[in-house]
């Protein structure tokens, strides 16, 4: 038995915070590639994370923190690699140290989207999603959001991510998250940008955080337009809420894709909401 959420956790959710200033921290870009599948056997399975600080960046509002992450069994064996940025809202004073990363944009084909998916948020959602472990009153307190310079609590960018996800999957994998497959290449490389083999069996999961998503009412949706490129799926998520915002979306997610293993195959399932 251990604790919940572990030490680890802790230390990141608060690392940021440390800047000069800071008063809050934003998902800024994530990107995950999965090599390996994570033990699923019965019995205890030991997992070590090690991440370590590629560079800190100073912006007109506040700092970037970019970090990089690796998840190992409990042999040793590599299972997940991670990349992400954070943003230190509000930080000052703060020099630029270590790299900046960079990859490729992805912005949408220049055609209608293939498909699209809506899905309404619960005004419970953000509740339910603290329960993994990101305990940030922003997410939930109206008072700390509105000291952190929100109206209103947002949504975890992750959480909104998730919806994201699950609606490519929906829309291009018939549902199945079995088609995220462990990496089969037989060389080495660093990201999914940098490989040119066209092997089969990648995962890779890519996002940009423009925007926020404020659960508290019924009316709160979040739509996931996506484009096929082979395995590749190219997606934006937006999102609307509160009927003063009637008829207008926002981006909330972009400069996104997924990896399949293997070509997608379009699906459009059953609206569970208008946006």
């Amino acid at each position: 038995m251990v604790d919940f959420p572990s030490p680890t956790l802790l230390r990141l959710a608060s690392s940021g915070l440390a800047l000069p200033g800071a008063r809050a921290l934003l998902d800024a870009e994530r990107y995950i590639e999965r090599v390996r599948d994570v033990p699923s056997a019965e019995g205890a399975h030991t997992l070590t994370y090690q991440s370590r600080l590629l560079g800190v960046v100073p912006k007109r509002n506040g700092a970037l923190i970019h970090t990089a992450g690796e998840l190992f069994d409990g042999g040793g064996a590599l299972l997940y690699r991670m990349r992400a940025s954070a943003y230190a809202l509000g930080a000052t004073s703060v020099a630029a140290s270590g790299c900046e990363p960079s990859a490729p944009p992805t912005p949408p084909p220049p055609r209608a989207c293939d498909a699209s998916h809506t899905e309404c948020v619960g005004a419970q959602q953000a509740r339910l999603y603290r329960l993994s472990g990101d305990y940030n009153p922003l997410h939930v307190d109206p008072a700390a959001a509105r000291a952190q310079g929100f109206e209103s609590p947002i949504l975890h960018g992750l959480c909104t991510l998730g919806y994201a996800v699950r609606a490519v999957l929906l829309l291009c994998a018939r549902g199945d998250a079995a088609r995220f497959r462990p990496h089969t290449h037989t060389h080495t490389h660093t990201t999914p940008e940098t490989c040119t083999c066209n092997a089969v069996g990648l995962l890779a999961v890519r996002a940009r955080f423009v925007g926020t998503v404020s659960p508290g009412s019924s009316r709160d949706v979040v739509r996931t337009r996506v484009w096929a490129e082979g395995r590749r799926v190219v997606f934006v998520a937006e999102a609307k809420g509160g009927e003063e915002q009637e008829g207008a979306s926002r981006m909330v997610i972009g400069n996104a894709y997924v990896e399949l293993d293997r070509d997608a195959e379009l699906a459009v399932p059953r609206p569970v909401a208008r946006l």
